[in-house]
């Protein structure tokens, strides 16, 4: 690779701290408080090139942050805190939006602070579909657990926005699984922005930067498709702007290449409309996966996925100030 060097001799302290933390061995690699303090105490990284102050200052300027949340927060500042902490320090709207997400308690959501009584997560659904695609099959992913999913799914979205909380981001590597596959979001965005367009971007996202309720549907809808089918999205598309197009102006969706149970597909073509107004709530989805009897196929666990059902309901019997649409 000719066209990469390495930082001349001055800069070694950079080379050390990549190759630090890419060690093959996981046990040699520093944690970030190392990190943190040899970024903190190593002079070589104040080269020639660094505005001393400058870097101090914000050094300094975190410290005062960390210090002041610290006091005023004591009585969540215990919980343990996943990668979806926001990392603008200087935003006063992202730290409210912080200490909102923060109280708002869902079994099948990874919010900022990690709650005990769910198994720590084991992968994503990202992991597991291309492990799939790549012939590692899970012995577990089955049409049962694939419903639980979808379930666990459309039950935390309807939480999040009985609260008016929109995620935006809805998409596989959101969806964490743990040992038992059951499904837990992360990864909200409170300020989406144009590079955060995907192709499980909604019409209107993609047209008019738009993001409401019915987008998140809409994602929902890409994410249940890979999960029915498989198959990753517009897999044979490779020039976004044109699919962006193609999209928005000729109704194109995902091919189904292969056949799926009916009632699927139902959920996922209305949950895909064109028009935000035609899509479900997701009060609606959670509602039709309770209680349509169809969604029950031959090769559903009803028992399995009822009690699924039931363990989500209880979490809120035992929590009485939270609602579930």
């Amino acid at each position: 690779m000719s066209g990469l060097r390495w930082p001349t001799k001055r800069h070694a302290c950079y080379r050390e701290l990549i190759e630090r933390c890419w060690d093959s061995d996981g046990q040699k690699r520093p944690t970030f408080d190392q990190i943190v303090l040899h970024l903190r105490n190593d002079e070589r990284f104040v080269s020639e090139k660094v505005d001393r102050e400058e870097f101090r200052a914000y050094v300094e300027s975190i410290d005062k942050y960390v210090r002041e949340e610290h006091n005023e927060d004591d009585d969540v500042s215990d919980g343990e805190v996943s990668i979806e902490k926001v990392d603008d320090l200087k935003s006063e709207k992202k730290n409210d939006d912080v200490k909102i997400l923060s109280k708002l308690n869902h079994p099948c959501i990874q919010f900022l602070f990690g709650h005990g009584e769910v198994k720590s997560p084991n992968m994503t659904l990202f992991d597991l579909l291309n492990n799939e695609r790549r012939g590692n099959r899970n012995l577990n992913w089955s049409t049962t657990q694939k419903l639980i999913v979808i379930y666990g799914i459309a039950s935390a979205m309807s939480f999040l926005h009985s609260h008016d909380v929109l995620h935006c981001n809805l998409r596989p590597v959101n969806v964490l699984l743990d040992t038992d596959l059951f499904p837990r979001l992360r990864g909200m965005l409170q300020q989406p922005g144009l590079d955060s367009l995907s192709v499980y971007s909604a019409p209107e996202t993609i047209e008019s930067h738009m993001y409401v309720k019915a987008s998140d549907v809409y994602s929902f809808a890409v994410v249940a498709y890979e999960v029915f089918t498989g198959d990753v999205p517009f897999r044979n598309e490779n020039d976004m702007k044109k699919l962006f197009e193609k999209i928005t102006e000729n109704y194109y969706r995902p091919r189904f290449r292969k056949r799926i149970y009916p009632i699927f597909f139902r959920l996922v073509a209305l949950c895909w409309s064109q028009y935000k107004e035609d899509r479900p709530t997701f009060d609606q989805i959670v509602s039709e996966l309770r209680n349509n009897k169809e969604f029950i196929t031959s090769e559903v666990n009803e028992a399995q996925y009822i009690q699924y059902i039931e363990k989500v309901d209880k979490y809120f019997q035992s929590e009485p100030n939270k609602k579930m649409k």
